[in-house]
């Protein structure tokens, strides 16, 4: 009976039983919780910290199987504290870029938590994803931010603004539009 229904998953999924491999739930609650706490304001970092906890452990267990698993993980490792933290939500949004290439979010994501890391370890950012407001600072800023690392061909690729886009932005959050 086992062979039987191993056969028909090959079948029905397609030539990989990974195929049919279903969302994880439980990470999608924890990702949903988290965008929920940012989109109105309830910001918790002690429930970062068990998001990131409980993330580490699925990944560690190998439970992220889906683009949609990978992403999810990979938000909850962006909102970590550290460069190891940054790296990891960079590694695991490519991973859902490449499962999902039509996934937009995923790709921008990528080049996000990369500028996250190369800021945490003091190099310039390379896609202008991170605006910032330093501590005695009255104004946003992108700084550090190596504008020719990438080009705009590169950056409309993967769902990032444009440098004159990102100009835009940054005006507009400091009101000199």
């Amino acid at each position: 009976m086992i062979k039987h229904v191993l056969v028909y998953s090959i079948l029905f999924c397609g030539t990989a039983i990974f195929a049919c491999a279903s969302e994880n739930q439980e990470l999608r609650e924890m990702y949903e919780s988290d965008q929920f706490e940012r989109k109105n304001n309830l910001y918790s970092p002690s429930a970062d910290a068990k998001r990131l906890n409980r993330a580490k452990e699925m990944l560690e267990e190998g439970l992220l199987t889906t683009a949609s698993d990978y992403y999810h993980a990979a938000i909850i490792f962006q909102h970590g504290g550290t460069s190891i933290d940054y790296k990891t939500a960079q590694n695991l949004a490519t991973r859902a870029s490449k499962l999902d290439p039509n996934n937009k979010s995923a790709k921008w994501l990528a080049c996000a938590a990369e500028d996250r890391y190369l800021l945490s370890i003091g190099k310039a950012q390379i896609w202008g994803t991170q605006f910032r407001m330093l501590k005695g600072e009255t104004e946003w800023s992108l700084e550090p931010f190596d504008r020719t690392a990438k080009t705009d061909a590169q950056r409309i690729q993967n769902n990032v603004r444009t440098l004159e886009q990102t100009q835009k932005r940054l005006d507009e959050m400091n009101n000199k539009e």
